[in-house]
């Protein structure tokens, strides 16, 4: 007779993690992710790709207080957030 049992899901891993700014009739994309073994930091204003910044951080703790600077001074300078968090893999 076979044992069945619940088990517990694995939690989906985060791809990357985002962030979405406006003001006015603009959009900010912001980024964190893992490129090659280090971690990117992207700041991508959506109204013109071509000027996105990209910095590069050995581990995760210096690319999210770089990204908490951004955040700090995109909301002083009157950036709205509207959505942001974990990205995970699609289904």
């Amino acid at each position: 007779m076979a044992l069945l049992t619940r088990t517990q899901a694995v939690p989906p891993q985060a791809e990357w993690l985002h962030w979405l700014y406006v003001r006015g009739n603009h959009t900010i994309s912001c980024n964190v992710d893992l490129r090659d073994g280090r971690y990117a930091l992207t700041l991508l204003p959506l109204w013109s790709p071509e000027t996105q910044i990209t910095e590069t951080f050995r581990g995760p703790a210096d690319a999210m207080r770089r990204h908490a600077e951004l955040a700090a001074r995109l909301q002083e300078a009157g950036w709205l957030l509207v959505e942001g968090g974990p990205v995970r893999a699609a289904a």
